[in-house]
């Protein structure tokens, strides 16, 4: 059974991940380039895959759902990155 997001709960991004070699201007420049280059419409590579994967996104046949929580994640790190 796939893990299911749970929307109430905090939201993890990679951002749970900022190292000093990798700070949030650089989780946010990955993921927008993940973003303009992914199609959630196409099949889904298992590079594409383990990403989202790392981002918390296990629902992935929904191309709608994916394309949201994409933005949702994004929005996130920014917020992050102006506090």
């Amino acid at each position: 059974m796939d893990k299911q997001e749970n929307p109430k709960a905090s939201i993890p991004t990679p951002s749970s991940k900022v190292t000093p070699d990798r700070d949030i201007n650089q989780l946010i420049l990955e993921l927008q380039s993940f973003i303009e280059s992914f199609d959630p419409y196409s099949p889904v590579s298992s590079k594409d895959e383990a990403y989202l994967r790392s981002l918390d996104i296990y629902d992935i046949e929904d191309p709608f759902k994916v394309t949201n929580q994409l933005i949702s994640r994004i929005e996130d790190l920014i917020e992050r990155n102006r506090k």
